[in-house]
């Protein structure tokens, strides 16, 4: 494979390969069409590969999906759509096991679906987890996989039930939306955070404009973050990062957006999208249904709060004024306060 792609980059045509497994993508300009095919055909051809299922066009299938580059959306078919619908409600029904060849579906479906929606990339692990334990008693065992029952995990049978829920609602179909790398910086910047003794705020800035929110807590959302015998700073954090996401989300579809916090735990917590609370594990699963509704690639990040939450921090407190003024020393920007209502967590 390396020797053909170097082979292939070499030749002095115009084009952009791509290779995943044993699926070659070659994206070059229409008008370019003509020229560029029979050199790459002829290469296949000297290096011995047979080539099979060629598709040329703006749209094509692979990898399970549907592309459209015209559109730059990613299409689930409908035939498929019916069938994992299926396979998804039946596997709802069972909620203590499946058997291993189920949970190899289910771990590969939830990849696949991953791939499209960023948001649930944390809930792929527990069933490949959950895969793996079932492959190592097979192992051990032998005989016919449909006879190893695989128990779930908690994590395992959250991850299902939220991948059904989502897919249930789902249209079929994904915009192209680049993941972080060393090219693909955010396009928008969040900072939220969170107190006890008010409320929360954050901020959002997209390169040229600073628009601020803040909110105190109500009897309700206080008593949703009361753990034992006081309120759960966690949960009040989290719950933030949701409001930020209520108001904001609409900037932020089909973008990479990172949302910094100055709360360690929760950061982790909202990357891990597993909690042992109950109110967060609420919390996380609204702010990752949010970023799915987007469509975002939400990266979340922890920062120091004295240095670059400060302007969060004034409005968790309800000091717009302070506020104002921090913001314009770090990003030399007027803060402007956001419009829209806040929905309430109460779970």
């Amino acid at each position: 494979l390396a020797i053909i792609l170097w082979k292939l980059r070499s030749l002095d045509i115009q084009v952009w390969i791509v290779v995943f497994v044993d699926n070659f993508f070659v994206f070059v300009h229409k008008l370019l069409l003509a020229q560029t095919a029979p050199i790459l055909e002829l290469t296949f051809t000297e290096a011995g590969v047979a080539l099979h299922e060629q598709v040329t066009g703006p749209e094509f299938p692979g990898l399970g999906w549907e592309w459209d580059l015209l559109r730059q959306v990613m299409i689930c078919p409908k035939a498929k759509m019916e069938v994992l619908g299926a396979y998804l409600t039946l596997w709802r029904s069972y909620r203590d096991h499946l058997s291993l060849p189920a949970v190899e579906s289910a771990a590969g479906l939830a990849q696949w679906y991953a791939a499209g929606l960023h948001a649930f990339t944390p809930y792929v692990a527990p069933l490949i987890a959950m895969r793996t334990h079932g492959e190592a008693a097979h192992k051990r065992s032998g005989g016919d996989k449909r006879r190893i029952q695989c128990a779930f995990t908690k994590s395992a049978r959250l991850s299902l039930d939220t991948i059904t829920e989502s897919f249930m609602a789902w249209s079929g179909e994904c915009p192209m939306v680049q993941s972080f790398g060393p090219t693909a910086a955010w396009q928008l910047l969040g900072r939220v955070d969170a107190c006890t003794d008010w409320g929360c705020g954050g901020i959002v800035f997209d390169g040229a404009s600073l628009v601020g929110f803040m909110h105190q807590w109500d009897s309700q959302e206080r008593d949703l973050a009361m753990c034992d015998v006081r309120e759960s700073s966690g949960v009040f954090e989290i719950l933030g990062a949701v409001y930020w996401l209520q108001l904001f989300g609409p900037r932020c579809v089909n973008k990479r957006v990172q949302i910094e916090m100055d709360s360690d735990p929760a950061v982790i917590t909202l990357e891990k999208a597993f909690s042992d609370t109950p109110a967060m594990l609420g919390c996380v699963a609204e702010a990752r249904r949010l970023c799915a509704a987007a469509h975002a690639c939400v990266r979340w990040r922890w920062v120091r709060g004295d240095v670059y939450n400060v302007t969060a921090d004034h409005l968790s407190h309800g000091r717009w004024t302070d506020a104002t003024r921090s913001a314009r020393e770090e990003f030399g920007l007027e803060l402007v306060l956001a419009d829209g209502r806040l929905s309430p967590v109460i779970l």
